[in-house]
């Protein structure tokens, strides 16, 4: 099967905290200051302290438009008598749009420091895209396994705030999956991942920092039981 999506859609962003119809996430214009947080080295003013929330109905609201596309092929028979099912997947999606991304740490200068709200990370015109390719193998009886198993291997390309050069984050993951079917209704499932995220694509401080975070992302172990109750049966 080879296939194709299209999606179109608006999202409501409000960054007006206190409703009076001004942007609170303006440096130059921002108003709101509760908690009075004050800059160390002017002491004005650099609020707001709380973040609000980014979907209501009231204030300095925008109207974004968001796309998302994608274009895949999908394999799953069983080509040999003596072997089991094959899977193989292929999709590339990219979305263009609202990308929110909320504080920001570590911070990279004073007021983010400080809790100023130029912590707070968005881009109305964002672009993220993807691939991934995942190819699985079904065992059932050939290999001397009674019970049905499936293992897989997955790699996955991720990047976030595609070309911004303070905010570009970039993922590759490898995921090998075992499952093993106990009976119809119950599973276990093993999952290991090596992943790699970097902030190598952007510059200067930004890099920097962004590195700092994403080392601190490690590999990952995944092991889940699944019970399926009721009238719903696996194949």
């Amino acid at each position: 099967m080879v296939y194709g999506w299209y999606q179109k859609g608006d999202v409501l962003f409000n960054t007006d905290i206190d409703g009076n119809g001004i942007d609170d996430l303006d440096i130059a214009g921002g108003d709101y200051n509760p908690a009075g947080p004050v800059d160390v080295i002017t002491g004005l003013p650099i609020g707001p302290t709380s973040r609000g929330g980014k979907v209501t109905k009231n204030g300095f609201e925008q109207d974004v438009e968001q796309k998302y596309w994608g274009i895949g092929v999908e394999y799953f028979d069983k080509p040999f008598d003596e072997l089991g099912q094959l899977r193989f997947e292929a999709e590339f999606s990219r979305v263009k749009g609202l990308t929110f991304d909320g504080a920001q740490f570590p911070a990279v200068d004073v007021n983010e420091q400080f809790g100023g709200f130029q912590s707070i990370r968005y881009d109305t015109d964002g672009v993220n895209e993807g691939w991934y390719v995942d190819f699985g193998f079904d065992i059932h009886g050939h290999l001397g396994i009674e019970n049905r198993m499936t293992l897989n291997v997955r790699y996955d390309e991720y990047d976030r705030n595609q070309g911004d050069a303070e905010r570009e984050a970039n993922w590759k993951i490898w995921s090998l999956t075992g499952e093993y079917f106990i009976h119809g209704n119950t599973r276990a499932t093993v999952t290991y991942q090596w992943r790699d995220v970097s902030a190598d694509k952007r510059s200067g401080a930004a890099r920097t920092n962004g590195n700092a975070v994403f080392d601190g992302i490690d590999q990952r172990l995944g092991i889940q039981l699944t019970l399926v109750f009721g009238h719903t049966l696996l194949p």
